[in-house]
């Protein structure tokens, strides 16, 4: 029986069933080509919004990652199918790095960190360590000069709309369509609720024009968790978990801490800015990276919310997720080996002696 397929079903106190080919929820590969597919909408909003320079970005690490992953394949003699797999961790790489990265750095950094981390972990389920973010982070530091700056500045972090600021004081240019959904917005929507958004925020949500592919398309984003987390490709918990305890950590003590009051953070510009919402639906969630209980998930979560808010604070952080990410791969483990404990106690003093009763019944 697969380990996995054991640990997800003991783990759900789910029935074992001595049968092959059981499967509880879609295969690593549809859930792969699914993501896939929800990231070619931003390809073409890319392509429509001219921005070829991150297409060519996008396609060499995707080159880099399917070479990485032939060559791997060649040498361990696999015949599994990895091909979406690779594809889809080039393109993840891609959309995190801006737009005026060299080409052929993109390529060897890429290569390199993938072909290393094949060739330690063997396949991509045993590791604990997410490479599309080491790509990213090694990336970061090697040429951090082609990564955009943090837009928020110490000026606007006591603000209590940090977007509407930023778009006031023309740091940022607004979308021409902002100023007409807005006030619709305002009027249709949130005047039932006594609130209003100021210009910005609209922006932000339909492309707030970062050199960062995965900052930008925030409303393709929501659309893909919603269609992922519907058809259970993507477990729910560990993003709305993280997603969660950040936005409650910059709504009461962000402001405070960046010289306002408590309870003034604004939630909205920092989900929408520095690649939240890509991180934690595409990247956060990578298999063999993550608890597999929903209680460990839950928990991993919280912490990854806590790095989240450390890391990246009030939001617009270049490559704050990311470091989020590595930094939480380091607590993945120790809560796995508690997953195990449990499991392994839960077999040896539950399903064994209950097999072992049906055996004898069966005999009798």
């Amino acid at each position: 029986m697969n380990n996995v397929f054991l640990k997800k079903s003991i783990a759900a106190k789910e029935t074992v069933i001595l049968r092959p080919f059981v499967y509880t929820k879609p295969s690593v590969r549809a859930s792969v080509l699914s993501e896939i597919f929800l990231l070619v909408p931003q390809l073409l909003a890319l392509f429509a919004t001219r921005s070829f320079s991150s297409l060519f970005v996008i396609l060499a690490a995707v080159m880099a990652s399917v070479l990485s992953e032939f060559v791997n394949l060649k040498k361990y003699r696999r015949h599994h199918d990895t091909l979406a797999i690779s594809i889809a961790q080039g393109l993840f790489t891609g959309m995190f790095l801006p737009e005026t990265f060299p080409l052929l750095a993109v390529f060897c950094i890429t290569f390199f960190v993938f072909t290393l981390v094949k060739n330690a972990f063997e396949t991509f389920s045993g590791s604990w360590v997410n490479p599309v973010a080491v790509v990213v982070a090694i990336a970061y530091f090697t040429g951090t000069q082609f990564f955009p700056s943090a837009i928020m500045t110490s000026d606007f972090a006591g603000s209590v709309n940090i977007g509407g600021s930023i778009y006031q004081s023309g740091v940022l240019e607004p979308l021409k369509s902002d100023f007409s959904l807005t006030p619709f917005l305002n009027e249709k929507v949130f005047s039932f609720f006594g609130i209003s958004l100021p210009t910005g925020y609209v922006s932000l949500l339909i492309d707030n024009g970062s050199s960062i592919p995965a900052f930008r398309f925030n409303v393709l984003n929501i659309v893909s968790s919603l269609i992922l987390f519907s058809l259970d490709m993507v477990s729910c918990v560990l993003p709305i978990s993280t997603v969660a305890v950040y936005l409650i950590l910059v709504r009461t003590v962000g402001s405070f801490f960046a010289g306002g009051l408590f309870f003034q953070g604004d939630m909205l510009f920092a989900l929408l800015t520095g690649g939240v919402l890509f991180c934690v639906l595409f990247v956060l969630p990578w298999y063999g990276t993550i608890p597999y209980t929903t209680g460990g998930r839950i928990f991993y979560g919280a912490v990854c919310g806590f790095i989240l808010f450390v890391i990246a604070g009030l939001g617009s952080s270049p490559a704050g997720c990311i470091f989020s990410v590595l930094v939480a791969n380091t607590v993945s483990p120790f809560i796995q080996l508690l997953e195990d404990s449990r499991i392994n106690r839960h077999v040896l003093l539950e399903l064994f002696p209950e097999a072992k009763s049906m055996k004898e019944a069966k005999n009798a």
